[in-house]
């Protein structure tokens, strides 16, 4: 146990130590770029002001962050729409039962609060790109961007998770382990803090297993993490053959570690196959949205973003917007 808990933080030590020095050579390195693209470059046309849509935009995040945090109060369906379901009452499975019959682990690879730590060590290094415009060359038109783009990508794919977890209902493959231990829990103690924990494991956290919340914000990070890191250092005005081989290596070792959790998750028995790969298909689905409406191809700001809030003529998603 403690060996591994051991190789654990050393793994994590790692992965934050990666990722600080590739911050460190990619700025270095697009700032020589961008030095030999413009030396001259005046940095009074990056003024940043803060417009009413900006304030839509981050209260709008902000909503869908505080929305999932109600969703995940709410019970899930009593009628799954995928798999079996499962009857309290009579204690009877409804449905095939294979599905659901893998035996409840005492321990988990990534623990229930891991995925949200990665998200946010993930964020950091296009956040730190931002910054480190806004503060070198002034531009902190990119950085709220960047910023807003982040905060957008993962709480948008949080939101969808949970809401669809608690409208599909789907049980859990190892969900008749947790019944077992539930019985077991409050055959000795029905009224202690034991039982109500092993009953909301089996009857609330086991019921939700469609889609994997936590590959879900994984590669919501990852992924829009990956396609800023690409447009600025890859594909971008500032790629070059020193930035291209360091970013391509740093997003691989993100979208690595994204696909890593959602591993875990299955070896674990908290998700089926098809739950993984519907969180991989939510967080890379958001992470797009956020990315391709505000910046273009070439890695720069949007002048004009394609999504156009309100009435009036252009209303909606402008699909031709985003090419």
């Amino acid at each position: 146990m403690k060996s591994r808990q051991r190789s654990l933080h050393a793994r994590r030590w790692v992965q934050a130590e990666s990722l600080a020095l590739a911050t460190a050579a990619l700025a270095w390195a697009s700032q020589a770029r961008a030095d030999e693209l413009a030396p001259t470059t005046s940095t009074s046309s990056n003024a940043f002001t803060f417009e009413p849509a900006d304030g839509l935009d981050l209260s709008t995040s902000a909503s869908f962050a505080l929305a999932s945090l109600v969703f995940q109060a709410l019970p899930p369906t009593s009628s799954p729409l995928l798999g079996p379901g499962y009857d309290r009452e009579t204690g009877s499975v409804r449905g095939d039962a294979s599905s659901i019959r893998l035996p409840r682990l005492a321990e988990t690879t990534v623990p229930s609060w891991a995925a949200g730590v990665a998200a946010l060590l993930t964020v950091q290094l296009p956040i730190g790109v931002g910054l480190y415009d806004g503060v070198h060359d002034g531009d902190w038109r990119e950085a709220f961007e960047i910023i807003a783009g982040a905060g957008q990508s993962v709480s948008f794919s949080l939101f969808t998770s949970e809401s669809l977890k608690r409208a599909f209902g789907r049980l859990r493959p190892d969900f008749l382990g947790r019944v077992a231990v539930y019985e077991r829990t409050c055959s000795a103690d029905p009224d202690g803090e034991a039982c109500k924990e092993a009953e909301t494991t089996a009857f609330l956290d086991g019921q939700i297993s469609f889609p994997s919340g936590h590959t879900a914000i994984a590669f919501s990070a990852a992924g829009y993490s990956a396609l800023v890191l690409g447009g600025r250092f890859i594909w971008g005005a500032q790629g070059s053959e020193v930035t291209a081989p360091i970013a391509g290596l740093t997003n691989l070792a993100m979208l690595g570690a994204a696909t890593w959790i959602g591993v875990s998750r299955l070896e674990d028995h908290h998700h089926h196959a098809t739950d993984v790969l519907g969180g991989m298909g939510i967080g890379l689905f958001w992470s797009n949205i956020a990315y391709w409406t505000r910046f273009e191809l070439g890695g720069r700001v949007r002048k004009e973003s394609p999504v156009q809030l309100g009435p009036g003529p252009g209303a909606g998603l402008s699909l031709s917007g985003l090419l």
